[in-house]
């Protein structure tokens, strides 16, 4: 089929129908005229619109299909991307944290060195909350992405003082930073 060569469609209106009446379609001859017996609409106020489907259109619709197929499929994978978090962002995202932790010894905090895996209010040498020591919680990622949202939430009675990340993708860097830290 050649650019100027198109199949026509006749499409009853566009326009509310009333109930009852049934729409009428017609298929005009391969070489685009209709006829005037074929121009019918359902009612007075409707209109006919002819559709052409040339050949460079379906190619055009069936590309933007796929593209929009292969972007539908990578979504997740961006997301699960995004989740992973950064380390680099994690280690600035983790500097208010220093105030009381560190990754040497205990101080204010505990030691989070090794602290993704290890049981909640175990670590040797702190004096944990009753609360915390008997949460039952293991810090798994997403243990650790609940108390960094909310540790008063998450555990109360505990004894921090942070008020959490606000922000997902933060508290994502910082598990990231921590995994580094064992």
């Amino acid at each position: 089929m050649r650019f100027g060569e198109a199949r026509s469609v006749l499409v009853a209106s566009l326009l509310p129908v009333p109930p009852g009446s049934a729409r009428k379609k017609a298929v005009a001859p391969a070489a685009g005229r209709i006829k005037p017996e074929q121009r019918t609409s359902t009612s007075r106020n409707a209109r006919v619109l002819i559709a052409i489907e040339p050949a460079w259109l379906k190619r055009k619709f069936m590309r933007s299909f796929v593209l929009g197929a292969v972007l539908a499929a990578l979504i997740p994978l961006s997301a699960q991307a995004q989740e992973a978090g950064d380390a680099a962002a994690g280690e600035k995202a983790f500097a208010p944290c220093k105030a009381c932790h560190n990754f040497q010894k205990n101080g204010v905090g505990p030691d989070l060195k090794g602290v993704v895996g290890r049981k909640a209010g175990t670590y040797e040498g702190y004096n944990y909350s009753a609360a915390l020591k008997n949460s039952g919680l293991t810090w798994d990622e997403a243990t650790l992405h609940e108390w960094l949202k909310n540790p008063k939430a998450k555990v109360p009675g505990n004894k921090m003082i942070f008020q959490g990340y606000p922000d997902d993708k933060k508290i994502n860097d910082v598990i990231a930073y921590l995994k580094t830290q064992s």
